[in-house]
């Protein structure tokens, strides 16, 4: 189970040394609790995990069989329409699959490059932020 609040608070606290404006961001956080809209983000934060925990467990090959499929046909989309393999009846066709080709390629390349990094950014930044909670701590 995530503990949202108590990460909230701790980032709001490293944003906010004002000890007042700081006060004020954790009213707001309390009342996107009471209303349940932190209950959605607890949930998307479980797919993910869920989905993370997956992919380390079973250590499969489909993501990356099915990443490089997806490139594969991307290059051929553009082969074709470059190449004049396509007629100029089916063109608006084809752009249509180019488009949906490189919405799927962009989604590859965010989950490979773009989601894993930043996840590992905000790792990085959650542990540091602990850490200087926990020295805080210890200084009063």
């Amino acid at each position: 189970m995530f503990d949202i609040i108590s990460l909230a608070t701790n980032v709001i606290d490293k944003l906010f040394p004002d000890k007042t404006e700081a006060a004020a961001q954790k009213v707001k956080l309390v009342e996107l609790q009471q209303s349940g809209e932190l209950k959605d983000l607890e949930l998307f934060l479980q797919d993910v995990k869920s989905a993370r925990e997956r992919e380390i467990a079973v250590k499969d090959s489909m993501p990356a069989i099915l990443s490089l499929l997806s490139l594969a046909l991307f290059a051929f989309t553009l082969y074709a329409l470059f190449s004049n393999m396509i007629s100029h009846d089916t063109s608006e066709v084809a752009y249509m699959l180019l488009g949906t080709v490189t919405s799927l390629i962009t989604t590859v390349f965010g989950y490979y490059f773009g989601t894993t990094r930043g996840s590992n950014l905000k790792t990085t930044m959650m542990v540091d932020m602990q850490k200087a909670a926990d020295y805080r701590k210890k200084d009063v």
